[in-house]
């Protein structure tokens, strides 16, 4: 458990993903809902790279991207037609 908020460890569902706009999130609305099932998290970031967060309780850094890596905590592939566009958009970077 999480006793510092009282909310259940892992964390399971659909959760909304706050992002700074880049290519990646082209055609998916701010605050979207992607599919988590996690225990842990990036517990900072060190302002060289562009990042998402999500609340469960806290903000937590839900996705990173840094040139040309990209990281989600949550799964794009469980999260229906929006992770699917997040691959697309994934697969047509350039």
């Amino acid at each position: 458990k999480n006793y510092k908020n009282k909310l259940p460890l892992p964390h399971v569902g659909f959760n909304a993903v706050k992002y700074k706009k880049t290519k990646i999130w082209n055609g998916i609305n701010n605050l979207s809902y992607f599919y988590f099932i996690h225990s842990y998290r990036v517990s900072s970031d060190n302002n060289l790279v562009k990042c998402a967060t999500t609340n469960y309780g806290e903000n937590f850094i839900s996705f990173v991207e840094n040139s040309n890596i990209f990281a989600s905590q949550f799964h794009p592939e469980k999260s229906h037609l929006l992770g699917l566009k997040l691959i697309e958009n994934f697969c047509n970077l350039k």
